[in-house]
């Protein structure tokens, strides 16, 4: 193990408390933790703040704490999920912004993978992920069709003598 000096330690604390990452050795599970605005206090803020000024450019860490400091101080909520494990239900359901009886109805049709740890439903990072992303296009696809059903009528004018061969037809 290596020495971190303190205000490496005082970054690595902050961050674990800001995303409230748990571990337990014997079980990998993914924590979905979602932070509320009101629950970020300023003083929080803006030590992630200088605690980013002070990572080198480019760094995968300083680029993750901007988007927290973004959306903190856009007032958005802020969901954070470890990619090695699982979610519960209720972690899932909230970290796509639904309620748990909706995703459960994704689950019984099938559209969500889950398995069981005992008799607890669990899903693996990757099925979360897939369904996210197959839910959010079929949004998109809704929402597209809703538009265009939603758009003016294009208005033709035709001639007497064209109102007459269409009557033919």
């Amino acid at each position: 193990m290596f020495a971190l000096g303190d205000r490496a330690n005082e970054m690595r604390n902050l961050v674990l408390q800001l995303l409230q990452i748990e571990r337990e050795e014997t079980v990998s599970t993914a924590i979905a933790t979602h932070i509320e605005p009101d629950q970020i206090s300023e003083t929080e803020l803006e030590t992630v703040v200088q605690t980013v000024h002070g990572l080198p450019v480019g760094s995968p860490l300083r680029d993750f704490l901007q988007t927290v400091i973004d959306a903190g101080q856009r007032g958005a909520g802020i969901t954070a999920l470890a990619q090695d494990g699982e979610l519960t239900p209720n972690q899932a359901a909230k970290a796509l912004g639904m309620s748990r009886p909706h995703l459960l109805k994704f689950i019984r049709n099938g559209a969500l993978n889950v398995h069981y740890v005992g008799s607890h439903q669990r899903i693996s990072y990757a099925d979360f992920m897939d369904f996210k992303q197959r839910h959010d296009d079929a949004s998109k696809d809704v929402a597209t069709a809703l538009a265009a059903d939603h758009a003016p009528a294009r208005q033709i004018t035709l001639t007497d003598e064209e109102m007459a061969e269409l009557d033919a037809l």
